[in-house]
């Protein structure tokens, strides 16, 4: 009868988690010999239409009114554009998706750095994506609580998820 049970609750979890929805989509780098590659997703009710394709993806969301662009990078620009962003009183460090991040502001628009490295890659290259989010339009809403209270956005963000690395044949 316990197994039964538990068979008919699994059963009961996988549709509720299917009835949730998410679309997903894939952000690469390609280089000559390898591609880095990131995943992310998004609620398929959220009304989000997605841009882009290659090394940025962007969602776009016209009844919430916001825009998320996001970037991927394999370079050695980490380190200047992190110096810089310590300088801005915005500056603020914390974790998305487990990985280290840094964000600033300047009020309607956030930017967001996630290394998904600890350690460069080679010669002071790193990988990383950059995260640009501006909205709502038209309010006196702060850009930082904002994100904090929007669930679609901080869905996208806690999705994202560092593929590695795939070297080409």
């Amino acid at each position: 009868m316990k197994k039964l049970l538990s068979f008919i609750l699994a059963g009961v979890m996988v549709l509720s988690l299917a009835a949730c929805g998410s679309s997903g989509t894939k952000v690469t780098v390609e280089n000559d010999d390898k591609t880095i590659s990131i995943e992310l997703s998004y609620p398929e009710n959220a009304g989000i239409e997605l841009g882009g394709e290659g090394a940025y993806v962007d969602f776009t969301d016209d009844e919430e009114q916001y825009y998320v662009f996001v970037e991927l990078f394999e370079h050695d620009m980490y380190d200047y554009y992190k110096s810089g962003a310590v300088e801005d009183e915005t500056f603020t460090e914390t974790k998305i998706g487990g990985y280290y991040a840094y964000s600033t502001d300047d009020g309607d628009s956030m930017y967001t750095t996630i290394l998904f490295e600890e350690e460069p890659v080679e010669d002071n290259v790193y990988r990383y994506a950059e995260i640009q989010i501006d909205g709502p339009l038209n309010t006196d809403t702060d850009i930082k609580d904002f994100v904090k209270g929007n669930k679609e956005i901080q869905s996208i963000l806690n999705s994202i998820k560092y593929l590695g690395e795939t070297k080409a044949e």
